[in-house]
């Protein structure tokens, strides 16, 4: 489920970023142009990664998460008249960090899980060396004079 979040997130902001910089502003120069580049260039380039759930399209799919959340939020708070578009790229980024954690969770999970499966007497193993009194005694610890 966080990964379909992650993606529809994706694409919802890629279809959100064509919208706001390239449909809605009256043509006025190259710069509205050049303001669609830079909003949907890195979306474009981490998607294929991420459509396949590879793990660094994904991270980087995050971070750049963060960076619309911060235009989202910097946008709503200066430009009244796109505060509404401006708070749909807010939560989604939001939602994108928050599937992604939540990915990042269970996939972590699964690890341990397997870890454990795989070595099923570490556990015990390290309890009882940790009880264990039958060994060399050491010597009390002194403390350092010169501190």
């Amino acid at each position: 489920m966080p990964l379909i979040i992650i993606r529809t997130g994706l694409l919802a902001l890629l279809a959100l970023q064509l919208l706001w910089h390239g449909l809605l502003p009256p043509p006025r120069s190259a710069m509205g142009w050049s303001a669609l580049v830079v909003a949907t260039l890195p979306l474009l380039l981490v998607l294929p990664g991420a459509w396949r759930a590879r793990p660094l399209p994904l991270f980087w799919a995050n971070l750049l998460c963060l960076a619309y959340f911060s235009h989202g939020v910097s946008e709503a708070w200066t430009q009244p008249a796109m505060r509404p578009l401006a708070l749909l790229e807010t939560v989604l980024a939001v939602a994108v960090v928050c599937a992604y954690a939540v990915l990042g969770l269970r996939s972590r999970r699964a690890a341990r899980a397997a870890q454990a499966q795989h070595e099923p007497g570490r556990d015990n193993a390290a309890q009882a060396g940790a009880n264990d009194t039958t060994g060399p005694a050491r010597a009390p610890s002194t403390p350092n004079p010169a501190a």
